[in-house]
Order: C-alpha cells, then structure tokens, then sequence
C-alpha cells in the first residue's frame, strides 16, 4: 500500500453519559408498592444515577406482564455510540423481551435496533472486573447514530415486571466536534519484525507477521 487513511470526527470534550442529566417520559404504568409515593417506581428513576439493591431506591419497575414505553429528549443533536440496561438483581428475566430502539433525528424516527427474544440479551451482556451492580450491563450497539431524541419500548416477561437500575447512553455532543479529517495523519504504525515476500511478477510485498 502507499498509504493507510482513516477519517473520523474527533468528540473535543469526549464521550460521556449523554442521559446524565435527562428524564424519560413515559406512557406505560408502572409497578406501586404499599407504603410507596406513587412514582417509586417512576421512569425518572433509568437516569437518576442512583443504583441500589434496596428495592426501595434507585429502579424503574413496570406493572406484572405490562409494557415499556419511554421517550427521551436529548435537549441537543448527539452522536450515539452505545445503550446500556442496567438490569435489576443482573437477572435477565427483569430486562423484558421485543425491544425497539428508536431515534429521532432530522424531523423522522428511525429504528436503529430490535431485539426479539430476552434469549437474544445474554449475548450482549458486558461483565468488568469487579462485583458492583456497575460491572454487569447489556451493552447494545448503536452503531454512532446521530439523535436528538431516544424512544425505547419493550415488553415484560410474561409473570415478571420490567425492571432496571438505570439506563445510559454513550455518546458526544456534535456541537464539540472537530472538523470531520484523516486521523491518522501525523500518527504512525508499529508492527512486528516484518517479511519480504518477492512474488514471481516481480516486485516486493511486505508482510507482518
């Protein structure tokens, strides 16, 4: 080759949780409790950064077999890397079935993703090094859509209710974007002690081992 390009955007103030500050709306019911406030349970609760084994704090609950219905406004146009579900005791059996990912963006709804067994979540879970309800998630690929607002629904398993901890989305701001650029101009590869191959037509092909 004579040359190795790879255009990119670079995100100036990185990527971060781009529904940190963020409330989903929601228009399925949600699961009471006796001795509760009325919105224990509240879709406020996917972006409130609180994670919390009392089952009193800190988790969205759906009614017994009911729905998911969520819509977010992202207050701005972003580029979104990755979904993460943050499941209630990391039982997947709480994460729901038929998934439908949304995004709005230049005055249309696209759906980005589906997922339609609860089966199909256990190949995207993410498990870090360490034990925290942090280091376990479903990480859904998003494939760097630009979004000015998220819509997600999906159903309970039958028997169960919905339920996470928390919902974040990876992503950046367009507004911190650099111009669009080769970003592998001034950068340079390291490979492994290479080989010359000289083939019968003549001339020579370099390889890595």
């Amino acid at each position: 080759y004579y040359e190795a390009e790879c255009y990119g955007t670079i995100a100036e103030k990185g990527y971060t949780d781009v529904l940190a500050d963020k409330t989903f709306i929601g228009s399925a019911p949600i699961a009471t409790a006796s001795g509760l406030d009325a919105k224990a349970f509240d879709y406020s609760k996917l972006t409130d950064g609180i994670m919390s084994k009392n089952w009193k704090l800190g988790r969205y609950s759906s009614v017994s077999g009911g729905k998911f219905n969520g819509t977010v406004d992202l207050e701005g146009t972003y580029y979104l890397d990755e979904l993460r579900f943050y499941v209630y005791e990391q039982n997947l059996a709480n994460a729901g079935t038929n998934w439908t990912i949304e995004t709005y963006f230049a005055e249309k709804w696209t759906t980005v993703k589906t997922i339609a067994t609860n089966a199909e979540l256990q190949d995207l879970v993410t498990q870090l090094n360490g034990n925290s309800i942090e280091d376990k998630f479903v990480s859904i690929d998003l494939g760097g859509v630009y979004a000015e607002k998220i819509r997600l629904t999906a159903d309970a398993v039958s028997g169960k209710s919905l339920t996470l901890y928390e919902i974040r989305c990876i992503g950046a701001a367009t507004e911190t974007f650099i111009d669009y650029s080769n970003i592998l101009s001034g950068k340079e590869f390291v490979g492994k002690e290479s080989t010359m191959v000289v083939p019968s037509a003549g001339g020579n092909v370099f390889t890595y081992d």
